[in-house]
């Protein structure tokens, strides 16, 4: 069976010649008269062009047997060799509406005018058929291209079915700029696929033939490159297909709740989380923008805006390069350290020594990827790990680097974790697979690979009664290692099934463990689960509690701070705060208190940061806001809290010190 017809302007209906046409195996070229014509193959379910045109459904028709012709009425887009795209994933807004979130990125498109949008699919299980409707060229103005989830799977036929009569074809490709983008499909989902990926494969090695090395290319995916490091794909068997000997720039992909920008020998990882929730590793809600200037890639991340507040006075600012995430500054020596982090490209991140007194840089040390957990100092040295694995020991008086590994991660995608210095060991890697090092050398000691789960920004806890580290992976379990030889000496997997890791807190021979909306009480020595306390508080938040007393105070997702009686695991007492500005944990969206500080208890006071650019001093027994200071940006980090003065650190890269004295 043969498919024809032709391809016009939409709006002068003139012929366009030279376009590209496929079924997803076989292609055809128009001619000056905008005519195709091919073979069908067998297996395909939608004709389509490789052409970036301005409409959703104008480029794609889902074929029809009874149709004797297919003819296309498209507005191309037309872009300089200098151009800009957007990316997200991993929308899934079942039941939701989503309104918010496609106004945040009509003004982004507004401000910085994207060629398109790409998602790269997880469009929600009931929300594939109208998913498009919520984000589409109207609605944020500029074209957007899909690419399928795992979660997209829900035909009835076939898997693919409901996607391709919706958004198109599975995999396809289009020129922009200098750039050749080939959309491709992560090949299984949630119903079998009604392809086989030796299909998809075969067609990619035809279209990046066409396409003859004279542009550089860019994959979109929903998943990662089978070969991250090497970007190579088994084609067939004893056949590999080489990307980067074809031009590959970058393999753009969601998947894991993420934010992450990766150079491997000129070649880029890049994942983006969801736009209006906190990922999965407490990525915060945002969208991404990618810069080309012909071939040269560059990128940043675009937020809500959240200087809705003006800072209060401080005594000193340090304006850092790249931002403080999960980092907790450490007051060592009379100075403070800390470490940013920058999911953006080129890199602005790195360690920092900052003199207490004026806030003035002693030293930096640039890192190559951006530094997401907390850093570690000693009176001697400085450990700190950046989200590729790189371990670093400088030297804590000039930042000299003494040292430095690198841990043999499964998935660049995992590596969000600090470090924690135990005894002579440094513990690194991260929640799936940590690693322990000496702290003199850097020779390793151990490493331990769990067969599942995902990491967390969440803690790694020193259990020294027991010489053991608590460790938590997002969706799996807990588990205890000991710290001679990182062997498992306990897994509870037995906690609410949707746990995510947070970080827990030992009390004696009790470990109480957020779990999701839960409090959990385990055994400390054997790991059993001894009570569950289902708070209907979101819980799953990277700051540990603090205790006094009888008293946990815990950093929530909505909630602000909550007292927790330990014996009752009743709810005693409540520390608000304003709307979060930027969201953080996983899957919470706009509305919420969120802090994701660990809670500092000075006498009867209360102290923690917020996520709405806050710091706030509580009465811990009456509840009684005594001081609410305006950082200007969210503080995601634990202040340090001397007699006269607090230190803080915040989203924007500001390090501060703040007067105690009202």
């Amino acid at each position: 069976m043969k498919l024809k017809g032709h391809v016009f302007h939409a709006t002068s209906r003139e012929p366009l010649a030279g376009i590209s046409v496929s079924d997803g195996r076989n292609f055809s070229v128009t001619d000056a008269d905008g005519a195709y014509e091919m073979e069908r193959w067998e297996g395909s379910h939608v004709l389509f062009l490789n052409l970036l045109t301005e409409s959703h459904g104008d480029w794609f028709y889902y074929l029809e047997d009874t149709r004797e012709e297919y003819n296309f009425f498209v507005l191309p887009v037309t872009a300089a060799r200098d151009f800009c795209f957007f990316h997200t994933s991993d929308t899934e807004i079942d039941g939701r509406e989503y309104t918010d979130c496609t106004a945040f990125m009509n003004r982004m498109v507004k401000t910085h005018r994207p060629a398109f949008f790409a998602h790269t699919g997880d469009l929600g299980r009931a929300s594939v058929t109208r998913h498009y409707l919520a984000m589409n060229r109207e609605t944020v103005g500029c074209p957007v291209r899909y690419a399928i989830g795992n979660h997209d799977f829900v035909g009835e036929r076939y898997g693919e079915e409901t996607y391709e009569r919706l958004y198109g074809p599975v995999w396809y490709s289009f020129d922009c700029g200098d750039i050749h983008f080939v959309t491709l499909s992560i090949g299984r989902g949630d119903k079998p696929s009604g392809y086989r990926l030796s299909d998809q494969w075969t067609w990619l090695c035809e279209d990046l033939r066409r396409n003859r090395g004279e542009k550089r290319v860019i994959v979109l995916d929903h998943d990662r490159c089978p070969d991250e490091l090497g970007f190579s794909i088994d084609v067939e068997e004893n056949t590999n297909l080489n990307l980067r000997e074809k031009g590959l720039l970058a393999w753009v992909f969601g998947h894991f709740h993420v934010h992450l920008l990766h150079e491997q020998d000129g070649t880029f990882n890049i994942c983006t989380a969801c736009p209006d929730c906190g990922g999965i590793d407490s990525s915060p809600a945002a969208i991404r923008k990618i810069d080309l200037s012909g071939e040269t890639l560059s990128s940043e991340m675009l937020f809500e805006d959240w200087h809705r507040e003006a800072p209060d006075a401080a005594k000193w600012t340090a304006q850092l390069e790249g931002r403080v995430e999960f980092c907790t500054p450490v007051m060592q020596n009379g100075d403070l350290f800390v470490a940013t982090n920058d999911d953006g490209y080129p890199k602005r991140c790195g360690v920092y020594r900052i003199r207490e007194r004026d806030g003035e840089v002693i030293w930096y040390y640039p890192t190559k990827d951006g530094i997401k957990g907390d850093l570690a100092v000693d009176e001697q040295r400085v450990y700190a790990q950046d989200t590729a694995g790189r371990l670093y020991c400088l030297d804590i008086g000039d930042g000299r680097l003494i040292w430095s590994q690198r841990s043999d991660l499964i998935k660049v995608a995992y590596t969000r974790s600090g470090v924690l210095l135990v005894g002579d060991l440094v513990l690194a890697g991260n929640a799936k697979q940590p690693y322990a090092y000496r702290r003199e050398d850097g020779t390793r000691v151990w490493n331990t690979a769990f067969p599942s789960g995902e990491n967390t920004p969440a803690r790694w806890v020193a259990d020294a009664a027991r010489n053991r580290v608590l460790i938590g992976t997002h969706w799996k379990a807990m588990y205890a290692l000991s710290l001679e030889d990182g062997s498992v000496v306990w897994e509870n997997s037995l906690m609410p099934v949707w746990f995510r890791s947070a970080t827990p807190r030992i009390v004696g021979d009790l470990i109480y463990a957020p779990s999701l909306d839960s409090m959990v009480v385990l055994d400390a020595e054997s790991g059993s689960l001894l009570r569950e306390k289902n708070l209907q508080i979101r819980m799953d938040v990277s700051g540990v509690s603090a205790e006094d007393d009888d008293c946990l105070y815990c950093p929530t997702a909505k909630d602000g701070v909550i007292a927790l009686n330990q014996k009752t695991m009743g709810v005693v007492g409540r520390f608000s705060t304003a709307e979060a500005v930027l969201l953080t944990s996983p899957y919470v969206t706009a509305g919420v208190q969120t802090v994701e500080s660990s809670p500092v208890l000075d006498g009867e006071l209360l102290i923690f940061t917020a996520s709405d650019g806050c710091l706030y001093v509580y009465n811990k027994k009456d509840g009684l806001l005594c001081r609410r200071i305006s950082l200007g940006a969210p503080s995601l980090v634990a202040p340090i809290v001397t007699e006269t003065a607090f230190y803080t650190a915040d989203y924007d890269g500001k390090v501060k010190k703040l007067s105690r004295m009202n």
